[in-house]
């Protein structure tokens, strides 16, 4: 609970693994903990037992969603030419 209420008032920034058997609900404390954070934009993504051997797929899936949220803000277009040149193919 220290880690959630330190990473909530942005004192201190850590990773989280969370790593248990099937269906003991991990999926469900991880969408109850995004629910919290309301008027945020979240980027989540997955990593599956049969990706890992793809170590850098979910930083695929990360760029393409920021890709995807330049597309839709509403901020300066030269903004959107420099930083789609980072995100977008």
């Amino acid at each position: 609970m220290q880690n959630f209420s330190s990473f909530t008032d942005g004192s201190n920034f850590k990773n989280i693994l969370i790593v248990g058997e099937a269906g003991i609900g991990k999926t469900r404390l991880v969408e109850e903990f995004l629910a919290s954070f309301k008027g945020c934009k979240i980027i989540k993504v997955n990593c599956y037992a049969a990706e890992e051997s793809y170590i850098l797929k979910p930083w695929g899936d990360i760029l393409n969603s920021l890709g995807e949220e330049l597309k839709m803000e509403d901020i300066p277009k030269s903004w959107k030419i420099a930083l789609s040149s980072f995100f977008l193919p």
